[in-house]
């Protein structure tokens, strides 16, 4: 049984998981999380009418996620509160190095059944399986849990050579994919190519760059300024000479 993303919206009705990931130029895999309940208004306050005890629900239910984040298989997780104007929870972070580490994520892992991260040279792909919400709400039903209106999203510098996301900004080259009321299924799926890099200075204009031309013109440069400097050297000895 799913005992992290699902088990802290059990107590939740209106359960938002926003789960992103972020792929730097060095290689490495930002993962974020946030686990957010809804209030309207942001009012999370509970008011006794019969003279009790008033109490926040939103910090009673981020002990229990801080609670339930913080066992051993969780310690590499950080744990910090967020809120925005009618949700309130919590977000966990991790940073991987590498697509190998990445395919140890425990997140990602409790929305799939299938997740894996496969590298064939310089394609990497991306796939999670599995996710099934009349499983979900079959098993969850009693208690009233629902995922309403959660995204999944990832932001990389490289070339995407395949994706089935539901929303694609190419300006940006951000993946998305969207969990409501009435998805039932969602796989994902998501290949690129490392070494074609999306520059990040070029993302405004949609422009790709393939990492074989950056090498060629970086060892170019190099060679420049070596040859700069063997020929000062072979001036200044031949100068020397001269004044003999």
């Amino acid at each position: 049984m799913k005992i992290i993303i699902i088990i802290l919206c059990l107590l939740l009705s209106g359960c938002r998981i926003d789960y992103s990931l972020k792929i730097t130029n060095d290689n490495k895999y930002v993962e974020k999380c946030d686990l957010l309940e809804y209030f309207p208004g942001g009012n999370s306050m509970y008011i006794s009418e019969d003279g009790g005890e008033d109490y926040d629900i939103a910090e009673i239910l981020r002990k229990e996620a801080h609670t339930k984040l913080g066992t051993m298989a969780y310690s590499k997780y950080k744990l910090i509160d967020v809120e925005s104007a009618d949700y309130k929870g919590v977000r966990a972070t991790r940073t991987f190095d590498g697509a190998v580490a990445y395919n140890y994520n425990l997140l990602i892992k409790e929305l799939y059944d299938d997740f894996s991260v496969n590298l064939d040279k310089n394609i990497v792909t991306l796939s999670a399986k599995g996710f099934d919400r009349s499983k979900v709400e079959y098993k969850y039903d009693s208690i009233g849990m629902e995922i309403d209106n959660s995204t999944i999203t990832i932001d990389l510098p490289y070339k995407v050579i395949e994706n089935n996301a539901d929303e694609v900004d190419e300006s940006k080259n951000i993946y998305t994919w969207y969990i409501n009321k009435d998805t039932k299924e969602k796989d994902i799926l998501l290949k690129y190519d490392v070494d074609s890099l999306y520059a990040l200075n070029m993302k405004t204009i949609g422009t790709k760059v393939n990492m074989t031309v950056v090498y060629i013109v970086f060892i170019v440069l190099v060679l420049v300024i070596l040859g700069y400097f063997v020929y000062l050297y072979i001036k200044k000895v031949y100068e020397n000479r001269n004044k003999f």
